[in-house]
């Protein structure tokens, strides 16, 4: 277990502060921010969103979806843990003027949550929350931290970038990818990156980063810790204990107190046009209502593309 120690002077007192960092990733829309969420209810634990999103995080970030490098990810996580990191403002394209007001003044989701663990004399444990981290899996691993992937189904990754009207630069992504040592992952989906080149942007991007993703998380199934997402709606209690046991912890009274409020969601409709997080939805419908957004044909592509790593994936429950 590799722990850094940071230290600094508290009047004549020196005070040692260790923590130990955990990656939680997957794909967008895989409910990282959600899952890391109620995982840090707990003393001892906390999540920082986002660090390596090329809007708001790290300002070493300079692409969407970082992808593996060993120089760069021990340099993240030694400033991350000297409390040294600079982040980006977290100003997107989308956002109005006072939202761009507030990020200017220092108050982006990504600065407050770091502040908040990395100054905490409780915490021994960060959450780092990423789905754009999903490509830097084997780097957290070479450093004996722990790695949870959250798995998705594809139809709901893809109907959530419909709805959101989400795309990458894939070709992009692909190309660095092909430059480093996860090449032999663009390797193994070749046919399905080809099959995928003339359909719309939102549904080349979900299938793509989700093949992507989830075939490097399949590849590393020995070192990370995969969960269905699905788990979790059908048995939250067992499966963050799972989650928990895996970071070191055990099920608190604040982790069955905010799942209990979870499953009793009354905002059981669909979600809203255009927001990526709404924490009061119904559970149970956030995997149903791929099947009222993607058209027929579109469901028959992700079957198409996805369903042979589908399997792999299942079969890991075995």
């Amino acid at each position: 277990m590799n722990i850094y120690v940071n230290t600094f002077q508290s009047g004549k007192q020196k005070v040692l502060n260790k923590k130990e960092l955990v990656l939680l990733t997957g794909v967008p829309r895989a409910g990282t921010s959600v899952v890391g969420d109620v995982l840090a209810k707990h003393s001892s634990i906390d999540s920082v969103f986002e660090p390596f999103n090329f809007h708001l995080g790290w300002k070493s970030v300079e692409n969407y979806f970082p992808i593996s490098d060993l120089d760069f990810t021990n340099e993240f996580c030694k400033k991350f843990l000297d409390n040294e990191i600079k982040f980006k403002s977290g100003i997107f394209p989308e956002d109005g003027f006072f939202k761009k007001l507030r990020k200017r003044l220092g108050f982006s989701g990504t600065k407050l949550s770091y502040n908040r663990a990395i100054n905490s004399k409780t915490v021994e444990t960060i959450i780092i929350k990423d789905p754009t981290a999903c490509f830097l899996s084997p780097d957290f691993i070479s450093k004996d931290y722990k790695v949870i992937y959250l798995y998705r189904n594809p139809f709901s990754v893809a109907a959530s970038f419909k709805r959101m009207k989400w795309g990458f630069d894939m070709e992009d992504i692909i190309k660095r990818m092909k430059c480093s040592a996860l090449k032999h992952i663009v390797d193994d989906v070749s046919t399905e990156i080809e099959l995928l080149k003339d359909e719309s942007l939102y549904l080349k991007s979900a299938l793509l980063l989700w093949l992507l993703s989830y075939s490097l998380a399949y590849s590393k199934k020995n070192e990370v810790l995969i969960v269905d997402h699905g788990d979790i709606l059908r048995d939250p209690i067992s499966t963050y204990q799972k989650m928990l046991n895996y970071m070191g912890y055990d099920l608190t009274n604040e982790h069955l107190n905010i799942i209990k409020e979870f499953k009793s969601a009354k905002n059981s409709g669909p979600p809203k046009e255009g927001v990526a997080h709404q924490w009061n939805r119904s559970m149970d419908t956030i995997n149903k209502y791929w099947k009222e957004i993607l058209s027929e044909k579109e469901i028959k592509v992700v079957e198409s593309i996805c369903n042979p790593l589908i399997s792999k994936l299942e079969g890991l429950k075995c």
